[in-house]
């Protein structure tokens, strides 16, 4: 769906430049989407974080927080207003590190790849938040060393919290988005003895489900809409009405009823078993 989608897709080279171009969240989001819609999106996963951590009796408040795909700092806000005891937030582009350094001073900012060997952080850390990151790590074998860096860098008994859609098979939709199965999560934070507590929708209706993910007849009439329809949606008039109507259904009827089995994105919620 992303107009901006490159097939030689290099991740430092391509989010530097979409950052470069618009540091909000629309250059984090949907790019496809306008600012009224990613406010609502960012607005809607907020809340869903919220309720995940209330869900496995945890917060932020003097904990030793790592943010990867710290982005524009949409999540080291939330951190700070959260009272992080400690923050270190990770991003692959200078543009992101040099900006948000210079935002929060109190805050700790490195650049690096998450699923680099050679990366070393200070850890241990309390939580760990990957949101809307490790989908974008398209290479198998990258994937596979990213979840075991950040389990090597959580506490005993720490947090992981990550968002993704979770489809029934792993689904590549672009060059830049490859969505892991559940399973393939399962199996491999298992590995790192990690075990999934907690599952949050995030969103059933309002994000654009991805095109050509295994689901009912009705989810893929309603991807194939958005996969053909966002033109119309980032109009300056829709970018206003569209997002508060289908968050409004999502808040109302959608999440609560089908949100757990929607083809769409969830907070994903694994906790580090204590090792002696």
């Amino acid at each position: 769906m992303d107009e901006e989608v490159r097939q030689d897709y290099e991740p430092a080279a391509y989010w530097e430049e979409r950052l470069r171009r618009r540091f909000d969240l629309t250059g984090v989001g949907h790019g496809s989407l306008g600012p009224g819609y990613n406010t609502r999106l960012y607005r809607a996963r907020r809340r869903a974080l919220d309720r995940a951590l209330r869900a496995v009796g945890r917060d932020l408040g003097g904990r030793r927080v790592l943010d990867i795909g710290c982005g524009s700092g949409f999540y080291t806000e939330y951190s700070l207003e959260k009272g992080a005891g400690d923050y270190v937030g990770i991003d692959i582009t200078r543009v992101s590190i040099e900006t948000l350094r210079l935002r929060y001073p109190d805050f700790q900012f490195m650049i690096g790849d998450v699923s680099s060997e050679r990366l070393i952080m200070e850890a241990p850390f309390d939580l760990i938040l990957a949101a809307d990151v490790l989908f974008h790590i398209v290479d198998d074998q990258a994937f596979s060393r990213a979840l075991a860096n950040i389990a090597a860098w959580l506490s005993p008994g720490g947090v992981l919290i990550l968002s993704d859609v979770f489809p029934e098979t792993t689904l590549q939709t672009a060059a830049h988005c490859r969505y892991r199965s559940r399973d393939t999560y399962r199996t491999l934070l298992e590995r790192s003895s990690l075990r999934i507590s907690h599952m949050e929708p995030i969103f059933a209706l309002l994000q654009p489900p991805p095109y050509g993910v295994r689901a009912s007849p009705l989810w893929r009439t309603y991807a194939w809409i958005w996969r053909y329809g966002w033109r119309v949606a980032r109009l300056r008039f829709f970018d206003r009405i569209l997002p508060v109507g289908l968050g409004w259904l999502d808040d109302a009827v959608a999440l609560k009823a089908f949100g757990r089995n929607a083809p769409n994105a969830k907070w994903l919620v694994a906790v580090k078993d204590d090792v002696a």
